[in-house]
C-alpha cells in the first residue's frame, strides 16, 4: 500500500535486522532493548527520530493506510506531521495536543531543529533514567520543541493542516458500520485525507449485526485484489 502511493519515492521496509544499514543507535540503547529494560516502542521512537535527524525523508508506520499519493509538499517543508485533526476520535484525550501532532507519520529535512532537539532529549533521558515515565514521551518532547525552540516552532508553523479524518476511519471500522456509497465516498473519494491510522490491535468486524458486509470487509477485499 505504501509503495503504491509513494509518489515515485523509494520505500524501505525497516526491521530489527536492517535498521543499522540506515541509522546508528548507541550500543547502550540496543543492549537495553535486547535485555528487555527498554520497551521496543521507545526504541522505535528513537529510531525514527535519529533517521529523520540524520537522513531526512519520511517515516510511515505499518499501521498507516494511504489512499492517495503522498503530496509533494510533505517533502518540501522542513518537517511534516499530521496536524489539525478532527478531535472526535476515541483516544483524543490520551496524549497532549493529539490533534496537533502524532508520531506515526513524520517527515523532515536532514538536521531539522525539531528532530535534532527530540533526539538530544531522548538520548539525555535514557542516559539518565532506566524507567519509562510516559509511553508518549516523544510527543511531550515534540511539544517542548515547538513551544520552546524558536526554529522548531518555525518549522512546525510551516506545516499546513492536513489529514483531518486521519483517526476517524479506524473508529468507523471498529464500530462495524455497513459499507455504503456515502461512506466509501467520504473516506476514499471526496475526502482530502490521504492517510488513515489503523491498529493491528483492533479486530474490525467484517459483518454488521444484520449480516451485511461492513466497510472493513470492502476495504479488505479491495486491498487483497491489488
Amino acid at each position: 500500500n505504501t509503495k503504491r502511493h509513494a509518489n515515485a519515492h523509494p520505500v524501505i521496509l525497516l526491521d530489527w535486522h536492517n535498521y543499522a544499514d540506515y541509522c546508528s543507535i548507541p550500543e547502550g540503547i540496543v543492549r537495553r532493548v535486547e535485555a528487555g529494560s527498554l520497551p521496543i516502542q521507545q526504541f522505535s521512537d528513537i529510531l525514527r527520530t535519529r533517521l529523520l535527524m540524520k537522513n531526512g525523508g519520511m517515516w510511515v508506520d505499518s499501521t498507516i493506510l494511504l489512499t492517495k499519493a503522498i503530496p509533494d509538499y510533505v517533502f518540501e517543508r522542513p518537517i511534516f506531521n499530521v496536524k489539525g485533526l478532527n478531535s472526535d476520535f476515541r483516544y483524543s484525550n490520551v496524549v497532549v495536543d493529539s490533534t496537533c501532532y502524532q508520531s506515526y507519520l513524520l517527515a523532515a529535512h536532514p538536521h531539522s531543529a525539531t528532530y535534532s532537539f527530540i533526539n538530544d532529549c531522548l538520548m539525555k533521558y535514557w542516559d539518565t533514567y532506566d524507567t519509562l515515565i510516559e509511553y508518549f514521551l516523544m510527543f511531550y518532547i515534540a511539544k517542548l520543541a515547538r513551544d520552546l525552540v524558536p526554529e522548531a516552532a518555525k518549522e512546525y508553523d510551516a506545516i499546513p493542516d492536513n489529514n483531518y479524518d486521519c483517526e476517524i476511519l479506524g473508529d468507523y471500522l471498529l464500530d462495524g458500520e455497513p459499507c455504503t456509497d456515502d461512506a466509501v465516498s467520504h473516506f476514499f473519494a471526496s475526502n482530502q485525507t490521504w492517510a488513515y491510522k489503523l491498529s493491528w490491535k483492533s479486530q474490525y468486524p467484517l459483518r454488521t449485526s444484520d449480516g451485511e458486509p461492513t466497510l472493513a470487509a470492502a476495504l479488505k477485499n479491495a486491498l487483497e485484489d491489488r
